[in-house]
């Protein structure tokens, strides 16, 4: 592995020079494999900027790599396209080079939530990591059914013999753009691309129950993969291992049973239904704007009607049947006011745990205001970590009477509260230190979905309005 780690090393040297790279990382499988053990190096790059001219250069320079300096008799190929096309053969080396800049990586976080959170788990990469520019966070159960390597566009793909792919092309004021392209499924790319469904698929189902974000190989895969799912393992278990066993021996003479591969996902789907079906469904609603929803530090202290012209949007709670759901509310006035535009038929419980963060003597600041009146919670805003607002609570208080509610939860219910209890849950849920919750922006009447199964949180929001929460946390050049 010598040669594989220096050509690695050198490729992040290359790149780190490179005074347009934020972000720079070799991704996939070659960290722990040997050249004759991949099909090509993944390299995904972050510009400041995006630009042909940029795009060009960067080929330029990794195109001069001399591949004998790795005892490699091979020239390099460059694929610049987004997708799973293989373009290698034993005389070359591709590279496989993704560039992006912060918008457009921030778009391929929201529609390809899977592709990124795995290259998210990288250690080899050179300037800022991935994740800082802005991160996927963790999966959602929701992922596999609106996201770009979803269930449906795998079908889709499948069904059409085809591998949708993108590459960037000029528009017609020649500035860059991304066009969606595809490609026939030739022997080689059947057998590798329904590996990669079943791999992945049951990978990322892993990962969305656990929360993490790790690989599975070899025997701890199958292994999980059993236990998680005993009859779809049952079912598709011997598939998978004529797969592998195709794809590391390069035989793709064998035409790949596409009939199976579609029964999988749809068996496959009909399991995530089952899931969210059987699961505890918790709403957070955010109360409808109010005057004082301005930016100040807003808390239990002032308690003033909702803005006369506020209405609800009930195509947003369309997918809910809310009647059938037990209703919770802060009792503060904007929130009830909230719930009363719904005209709910079962009674509305209040808990004061639903109640906004107390922000103490600085309740109804505004934060320039608050740091000037207490200039010692500067430092503490500027480290990042949690703290207690004075005489009032932290954003951990808050989690934890949130955590009391949520814990006690047994059947489907609707919560009416504040940006601050939501902020709580979500920050927790989607592993953002307490000190930085306060950059999580909850939009107003929007239901934010929570499942439970067992004893586990599982958020499941579309990731459109994921963007939106967390957008305060994508990188800004300085």
């Amino acid at each position: 592995m010598k040669y594989e780690k220096k050509l690695i090393n050198d490729i992040l040297n290359i790149l780190k020079e490179n005074e347009y790279t934020l972000s720079a990382s070799v991704v996939g499988s070659i960290e722990n494999k040997s050249f004759d053990q991949i099909s090509d190096i993944d390299i995904v790059i972050v510009l400041d900027y995006l630009s042909f001219e940029k795009i060009d250069l960067i080929k330029n320079v990794l195109l001069k790599i001399d591949l004998s300096k790795y005892k490699l008799n091979k020239k390099i190929r460059i694929n610049d396209t987004f997708g799973p096309l293989k373009f290698d053969n034993k005389d070359e080396l591709v590279f496989h080079l993704m560039i992006y800049d912060v918008d457009s990586h921030f778009e391929h976080v929201i529609n390809s939530p899977f592709t990124c959170f795995d290259w998210e788990r990288t250690n080899l990469f050179t300037n800022k990591p991935m994740k800082d520019i802005f991160s996927v966070r963790r999966l959602m159960l929701n992922d596999f059914l609106s996201s770009r390597r979803g269930i449906y566009d795998y079908i889709n793909d499948i069904k059409n013999k085809q591998i949708s792919y993108r590459k960037y092309v000029k528009d017609s004021s020649g500035e860059i753009k991304e066009s969606k392209e595809s490609f026939n499924l030739d022997e080689r790319h059947k057998t590798e691309y329904g590996f990669h469904i079943v791999k992945n698929t049951i990978t990322n189902h892993i990962k969305v129950l656990e929360g993490l974000n790790k690989r599975y190989d070899g025997e701890e895969f199958l292994n999980k993969w059993k236990k998680l799912e005993p009859d779809l393992f049952l079912k598709y278990s011997d598939f998978f291992n004529d797969l592998y066993r195709n794809k590391l021996e390069k035989e793709y003479k064998t035409n790949l049973d596409e009939n199976t591969l579609i029964n999988f996902l749809d068996d496959f789907y009909k399991i995530i239904e089952e899931k969210y079906k059987n699961s505890i469904k918790i709403l957070l609603v955010r109360h409808l704007r109010t005057e004082l929803n301005d930016g100040r530090l807003f808390g239990q202290y002032f308690d003033p009607d909702i803005n006369e012209n506020e209405t609800i949007n009930l195509e947003n709670f369309k997918h809910f049947d809310l009647n059938k759901m037990k209703i919770y509310s802060s009792p503060m006035k904007r929130a009830l006011q909230t719930v009363e535009k719904f005209k709910f038929k079962q009674n509305v419980l209040t808990d004061d745990r639903l109640l906004e963060l107390n922000y103490g003597d600085s309740d109804g600041l505004m934060f320039e205001d608050f740091l000037n009146r207490f200039p010692d919670y500067k430092e503490k805003v500027d480290s990042e970590y949690d703290f207690t607002f004075p005489n009032g609570e932290s954003y951990s208080d808050l989690e934890k009477r949130m955590y009391k509610l949520l814990g006690g939860a047994i059947e489907n219910m609707t919560l009416f509260t504040h940006q601050g209890p939501i902020r709580t849950v979500l920050g927790s849920l989607f592993g953002i230190p307490p000190g930085l919750y306060f950059k999580i922006q909850i939009p107003h009447a929007i239901p934010l979905e929570i499942i439970k199964i067992g004893e586990n949180f599982i958020p499941n929001i579309n990731r459109e309005i994921f963007g939106s929460i967390f957008k305060d946390f994508k990188y800004v050049q300085q």
